[in-house]
């Protein structure tokens, strides 16, 4: 199943959630590292995958709702030690 113990990431958030163009994608790392952000819909399938750099501490990232239509969707941000997953829906 999905592992939500990354002990490198903490206070993971997206807001605004719901979205409706983009939002904000905040995270504490414990140290500098690369993540990837994954957004899938919620039936597991992949929609968009990006790298981002991150230092050590807090860090943004911007989410943009492109052409995803409203739903519910989920947010993965994970290293080699593991992911967290956050729900987010998307309004029209």
């Amino acid at each position: 199943g999905i592992n939500d113990l990354n002990r490198d990431i903490f206070s993971l958030n997206i807001y605004p959630n719901p979205v409706n163009s983009s939002a904000i994608l905040s995270f504490v790392s414990e140290n500098s590292a690369t993540y990837s952000i994954r957004i899938s819909d919620i039936t597991g399938r992949t929609i968009s995958m990006k790298q981002v750099e991150a230092k050590q501490g807090e860090n943004n990232s911007t989410i943009e709702r492109g052409n995803l239509p409203g739903g519910v969707y989920l947010l993965s941000l994970s290293n080699n030690n593991g992911t967290v997953t956050r729900k987010f829906s998307v309004i029209e």
